[in-house]
């Protein structure tokens, strides 16, 4: 399947495809699902998830290709496997979250980028700063407090989940 967007459907593209597995023994998780609206990937340990850009289409299917940064011109192999596609829903979290906090999305990106491996992420309440802890590539123990933003917050809290 040949497919045609811009700059933003290849942000969201790539975005949803950096969760896809590389593990060869699960190859339909080597792509991307779109079904009802959304796209996205899981690896077994996280899941992205958007709605899908216009650039897909009503096509519903698992595909692989690689999309270009920049407005883009692909081509999408539709994974036909006789496994399918787990189902995501029985793993997203019920119920009303403890609390939530807002971070700003590039300061949490900065701090994450030089941890190694696990970080321990400890929430003392929702106007509290958050704490992370772990260690560097070379072993060096690192420490972050990460303000939660106050009076910032989106006017619409509602938290977006696929179907």
């Amino acid at each position: 399947m040949i497919i045609k967007g811009d700059k933003h459907e290849s942000a969201l593209i790539r975005w949803v495809q950096k969760a896809r597995s590389k593990d060869c023994m699960r190859p339909v998780l080597k792509g991307m699902l779109v079904r009802d609206g959304n796209i996205l990937a899981c690896d077994g340990f996280r899941i992205h998830a958007a709605p899908t850009p216009s650039a897909l289409g009503d096509c519903d299917g698992v595909y692989q290709g690689k999309v270009s940064a920049g407005d883009f011109i692909a081509e999408l192999e539709e994974i036909c496997e006789a496994t399918p596609y787990p189902d995501y829903a029985v793993i997203m979290p019920d119920g009303e979250p403890e609390f939530q906090i807002n971070v700003d999305p590039k300061f949490l990106a900065e701090a994450l980028s030089g941890f190694d491996s696990n970080v321990l992420l400890r929430f003392f309440g929702k106007t509290r700063p958050m704490e992370v802890s772990g260690e560097s590539k070379d072993g060096q123990r690192l420490y972050v407090i990460l303000m939660p933003l106050h009076g910032r917050e989106k006017e619409n809290n509602e938290v977006w989940r696929p179907e």
